[in-house]
């Protein structure tokens, strides 16, 4: 029945198009093909060809209005001409090399609760998880530290009555590049249908009206910056929020172990890094509990040096702390979490990865 409306929905847009718009999705691996975003682009009216990786540098993009890159690791992410060809990019991998952020990674957002936007106006997902007691859906954004200078707001993350973290929808003001960070598109509601439909819309160049403000410090003191307009924050008295961040592992000498999930060797030693960041307005006393899973079954605890005064805005990068990863092959999860006595928005604190012991 979603899928019989939301194509309907697609129809009433057809006058947006008017000529054909040609779309390169282009992808890295065939299970990873989004079948339920080709049904979208179908139903706008347009023509789709699936272009994979390596099929790139032998592709002439200029017959194309418009490029869509799913949410997959590329080879060869530089080659993708995001910046040559209008361009929606629904990926948490290539924040840099897509020119969405100037460092660090997109951010990932999980709640056990249907996740929403723009202070808990929009719901996105119909569901909190993927069935029932499963593993929770999520979504990426940008987050407001790492954030590309001329990507502007459009939708941002929330979390309880008052959290923005960064951006879940983001246009570039440079660009006609749109990201997307509503990944699980089994889950959509009909507004993240239309949010989708409006980021296509503004990618193949029907601008929308020049916003008032593209972050917080374009408004006036005690105003925000919300869908491009400054309105007055409805905070009453002050918050508490710490958030961990950017969670990596590298070798004893210091070079990032990357890939999806990470390949760890039996009996090697490993430094697990994190970043925490202190959102409110108190300074906060911050402890992290940490532990490594195997198969729902904690294997090994430990902890990062605490922090003590972290002010209003601070941040502290690359927190380290040594493991000796003595287990037995298998894929573990490794999770921490920021403890501090009051936290108003607990849900991201805490920050997790999977890796794999060979």
């Amino acid at each position: 029945m979603k899928k019989v409306i939301v194509f309907l929905f697609g129809i009433l847009f057809l006058i947006n198009f008017t000529t054909a718009t040609n779309v390169a999705y282009i992808y890295e691996k065939d299970f990873k093909i989004d079948f339920n975003i080709l049904g979208e682009f179908i139903s706008m009216g347009m023509n789709v060809d699936l272009i994979k990786s390596s099929q790139i540098t032998g592709t002439d993009f200029s017959n194309y209005d418009l490029i869509f890159v799913g949410d997959e690791r590329f080879a060869n992410p530089m080659q993708i001409p995001v910046d040559d060809v209008p361009s929606v990019i629904i990926n948490h991998y290539h924040g840099v090399e897509f020119g969405l952020l100037d460092g660090g990674r997109i951010s990932r957002l999980i709640a056990n609760q249907p996740l929403k936007v723009d202070n808990g106006a929009i719901d996105v997902y119909t569901s909190s998880c993927f069935k029932q007691g499963g593993v929770g859906l999520s979504y990426y954004y940008l987050s407001n530290r790492h954030k590309s200078a001329d990507m502007m707001n459009v939708a941002k993350t929330s979390v309880g009555y008052h959290t923005r973290l960064g951006d879940v929808i983001a246009y570039s003001s440079e660009e006609d590049k749109c990201f997307f960070g509503i990944v699980e598109s089994d889950f959509w509601t009909l507004a993240a249908s239309q949010m989708f439909y409006d980021c296509v819309d503004f990618a193949i160049g029907n601008i929308p009206e020049e916003p008032e403000c593209i972050e917080d410090s374009d408004c006036a003191d005690g105003e925000i910056c919300i869908k491009g307009v400054c309105e007055v924050e409805e905070i009453e008295g002050g918050v508490h929020d710490v958030m961990l961040d950017d969670l990596k592992i590298t070798d004893m000498n210091g070079t990032l172990i990357e890939g999806e999930v990470p390949v760890l060797f039996m009996n090697e030693s490993y430094k697990i890094l994190i970043d925490v960041w202190n959102l409110g307005n108190y300074t906060e006393d911050v402890s992290f509990d940490g532990e490594i899973k195997l198969n729902d079954e904690v294997v090994d605890t430990f902890s990062h040096v605490s922090v003590s005064d972290l002010g209003p805005g601070e941040e502290r990068d690359d927190k380290k702390r040594k493991i000796d990863f003595d287990f037995e092959p298998g894929y573990y999860i490794i999770s921490i979490d920021a403890v501090v006595a009051v936290d108003d928005f607990p849900a991201n604190n805490e920050v997790m990865m999977v890796v794999q012991v060979v």
